[in-house]
Formats: C-alpha cells, structure tokens, sequence
C-alpha cells in the first residue's frame, strides 16, 4: 500500500516542528521540522532510529508544499 500525505505551510522561522506524530510516544513516533531552514526527518520506532535532511531552505515565506509517501509491499 502507499500511505502519502501532502499540505501547504508558510514560516520565515528557521527552527521548528511542522508535524509530530505517534502512536506510542516512547516506542514509535515521526517528525517532520526545519533546522536551518532545511527541512529534516526523523522516524524512530522497534525496527529504526533514523534521521534524514536535505533539500531547499523552506524557510523564505513561500508556500511550500511538501510530500511524504510511504510504499509497504510490492
């Protein structure tokens, strides 16, 4: 299956959490955040602890619309 989610959000603001989500906050949660600008992931939960950036600074009060996908399965 394929699990995507999509929004538009604005910021001059180069620090911050744009999204958390869990399901159990201490075994398994999700953050989408800008550091320096940039926008940054980290998942951690029983299989991973990972974290990854990249990208264009977002941080210029330009909408910005980000996608996360997710593909499980073949």
């Amino acid at each position: 299956y394929i699990a995507a989610s999509s929004f538009d959000f604005r910021t001059f603001d180069p620090e911050g959490v744009i999204f958390y989500g869990d399901t159990s906050p201490s075994i398994d949660w999700f953050v989408l955040a800008l550091r320096q600008g940039k926008p940054i992931m980290q998942i951690h939960n029983t299989l991973t602890n990972i974290t990854v950036s990249g990208g264009r600074h977002l941080d210029d009060g330009h909408e910005s619309p980000p996608l996360l996908s997710e593909s499980c399965g073949h």
